[in-house]
């Protein structure tokens, strides 16, 4: 802000007139320059401290003297609004004095220009008049404005001049209405502002556009009506490469590298230009919706699968002008969708197989039977029907039992008893287990051990279970007369176990999914092989519970395969060897053990019941828990072999009301059920059994808790070996 000195001297040596008016309804003179004196003919002295009012009187004689009225009125408004007030030419009939002594009125015509000053806290100061037309009479140089004559409601253009040298002190005037020309500049500037604000909000509309289509996951392609494409987003420059063509036209498309993949009769075929969609969109179609596998303009080229929309683009009549096409990457979702169907596949496959399996041991089965039954007396025939049923039994319980350990695995509901073992004996005890397969199909089959003690934490019989399952699946997938290699190593701080074979091998693809689960049917076009698909899926979960890892190469078909499973290697320090044990028991025989049989299976509880009874039991068999129940009420048994899934009540509840009556509260309860998760062995522990046995039942292995369960509760035993095939 200017000093005081500064101001005054700009006020002093300014050449047009001014004067200083207190902020006061009588407005009085505080200053005035010398521009004012010399035009007005008036001395300083005539007008400081004096009253503007009084300096300049109304003409009370001249009815048409306005112009001090017009003064007081916008020096009034200049206070009340603080802004500057600009009057237009005004007549200001001026009291002035002649040379020869004599006063009288002399008409004078000015503008002027009355601004509010304030100091720097916004204190009204005072109010500055400066004339505007008194400069024309001054120095004679005229001043062209145009002005509004509010009280008229019309705009003027003024021009001031001095008519005549010899007359300093006149000024003429000319006035021209402009008001529709001033109007018609209003508009036009009101149609500009307008023009600027819809360029500004469409500008802001593009902007919030170009935000929209950059931040999209979907690639958005727009092109005119020729096919020649405008604009493309980030997404679609990711979809198609950095680097991908522009078509100037719909014939360009043909660069593009599409196919259909919508599984209709034209998927899987090359799109040519005009099918493309924004093609098809500037043809007219409505809701154009593909679903194209693509290959993108990248250096290797990427290929995606999307589905690609389009609109058309019209114009006010309605004709297209181009096109907005969206294309929305479903790779993940058709791939998706692929495994889904080949998992589909695969279990209508795996349950084929599984019904063959399954099918196959019954055959034998029913043979033997119906021998046993027109040749009962041929002894011979009977042991070896006897035989052929147990081996086929125990073939059946092996593809069940491989079941249900992926079903557990699947669950996480495997426990493992991890102990540290030499992998060297665990690999020559899958061997044994493998072996008459091996004889079978005359492989030749070698074992190399690492020459100290390979060890690993595992559980035994879950590592003896994925050698002898990878050993078998190498005898399956080998022509007879084959070789395999069985070679355990120890390789830093890994127990490396490798299973190579000269079989049918595997195309890489194959490999790859080797270890998917009922992935079986894809190594050969029949079922020669045998087993439900699932053996490598289940090594794999296996391996990975103990912490290792198992891979699978082949050099293509008819290359053989490897297999290789590595687990870390064990702790030497404090280890403890692990020496195998003989674990056979010799049966007790429980005089005239009383033996109550539940099942709802008349064959499944005949045939156990002639079992026991040729063991030299007292049986008695009921086909549901009440039949059980009034048995016990009129026998008293020893032991009660339960059923799980009874008609009237299941063997959970059987066996609670069993254990709340006094007479069979501390007797032996073993149910035998076809139900074999964990948690039905908890299950039935919870409700009171004494024991769990899966079906088919290894009589075998049923005698011992017997026997020490009842020895627990003060039971009298007798033991000796039995003669015959149980032992």
């Amino acid at each position: 802000m200017a000093s005081p000195e500064i101001f005054a001297e700009i006020f002093n040596t300014a050449p047009v007139g001014s004067y200083l008016l207190s902020p006061t309804r009588d407005a009085i003179i505080l200053a005035v320059n010398d521009a004012f004196l010399k035009a007005s003919t008036l001395r300083r002295e005539e007008m400081v401290g004096r009253s503007l009012f009084d300096v300049f009187p109304h003409n009370e004689a001249d009815p048409e003297d306005t112009g001090v009225e017009a003064l007081r009125q916008s020096i009034a408004r200049a206070i009340e609004t603080g802004e500057p007030q600009t009057l237009p030419l005004q007549r200001f009939p001026l009291w002035v004095t002649t040379d020869d002594g004599k006063t009288r009125y002399e008409e004078r015509f000015w503008s002027a220009v009355n601004t509010p000053i304030f100091n720097s806290e916004g204190t009204l100061l005072c109010v500055s008049h400066t004339t505007i037309y008194g400069a024309v009479a001054r120095n004679g140089l005229p001043i062209h404005a145009q002005r509004e004559a509010s009280q008229l409601g019309r705009w003027f253009d003024i021009y001031a001049f001095r008519p005549d040298a010899a007359t300093p002190h006149q000024v003429g005037v000319l006035f021209s209405d402009i008001t529709e020309q001033r109007e018609d500049e209003q508009r036009l500037v009101a149609s500009e502002r307008n023009a600027r604000s819809a360029a500004r909000e469409a500008l802001d509309a593009t902007r919030r556009l170009d935000a929209v289509l950059e931040a999209a996951p979907i690639g958005i392609v727009v092109s005119d009506r020729g096919g020649a494409i405008e604009r493309v987003n980030r997404s679609f420059a990711q979809f198609w490469g950095e680097n991908h063509p522009r078509p100037q036209n719909i014939e360009d498309f043909e660069m593009w590298k599409g196919r259909w993949a919508d599984h209709s009769d034209r998927h899987g075929h090359t799109l040519t230009a005009h099918e493309w969609t924004t093609a098809r969109v500037l043809n007219g179609e409505a809701a154009a919706r593909d679903i194209v596998s693509i290959e993108s303009f990248d250096d290797p080229p990427n290929r995606r699968t999307l589905l690609s929309t389009g609109a058309p683009i019209r114009d006010d009549h309605g004709a297209i002008v181009g096109a907005v096409v969206a294309q929305l990457d479903i790779t993940d979702r058709v791939n998706a969708e692929e495994e889904l169907r080949l998992a589909d596949r695969r279990k209508d496959e795996f349950l084929a197989m599984l019904s063959h399996e399954l099918r196959n041991p019954l055959s034998p089965i029913a043979s033997a039977a119906e021998l046993m039954r027109v040749a009962p007396n041929d002894a011979r025939r009977v042991s070896k029907s006897c035989e052929i049923i147990s081996r086929q039994v125990k073939h059946m319980t092996g593809l069940i039992d491989d079941l249900l350990d992926v079903s557990r695995v699947t669950q996480g509901l495997i426990n493992l008893n991890v102990e540290v073992l030499d992998a060297n004996r665990v690999a020559a005890d899958a061997i044994e287990q493998v072996r008459p397969i091996i004889e079978r199909k005359r492989h030749r089959l070698s074992l190399r051990t690492s020459s100290t003690a390979a060890l690993v934490r595992a559980d035994e019989k879950r590592l003896t279970q994925v050698f002898v399952n990878l050993l078998s699946n190498a005898a399956k997938y080998t022509p007879e007369a084959g070789v395999i290699d069985f070679t355990v190593s120890l390789n830093d701080d890994c127990v490396k176990a490798v299973v190579a074979d000269n079989g049918i091998g595997m195309t890489p693809e194959i490999a790859a999914r080797a270890f998917d689960l009922f992935a079986q049917g894809e190594r050969s076009s029949d079922r020669s092989q045998g087993g439900l698909g699932i053996g490598l899926a289940l090594v794999k979960s296996l391996v990975q519970l103990h912490g290792g890892t198992v891979t699978a190469y082949s050099a293509g078909p008819g290359e053989g395969s490897t297999f290789v499973v590595c687990l870390k290697q064990a702790e030497t320090s404090n280890v403890q060897r692990n020496d195998k044990t003989d674990n056979s028991l010799e049966l007790p025989v429980l005089s005239r053990l009383r033996v109550l049989i539940v099942d709802d299976n008349p064959d499944a509880s005949e045939t156990l019941a002639m079992l026991m009874q040729t063991l030299g039991n007292e049986v008695r068999v009921a086909a549901n828990g009440n039949g059980a129940l009034k048995e016990v009420e009129q026998w008293n048994p020893d032991v009660c072999l339960l059923d799980i899934g009874l008609p009237d009540m299941d063997g959970y509840q059987l066996a609670s009301k069993l254990r709340r009556r006094p007479e069979t509260a501390r007797k032996v309860l073993i149910a035998v059920t076809g139900y074999g998760l964990q948690q039905d062995k908890e299950k039935a522990i919870a409700a009171g059994f004494d024991h769990h046995f899966v079906k088919p039942l290894d009589v075998r292995r049923l005698f011992f808790p017997a026997w020490r369960c009842r020895f627990a509760r003060g039971s009298r035993i007798e033991h000796h070996r039995p003669t015959g095939e149980l032992r």
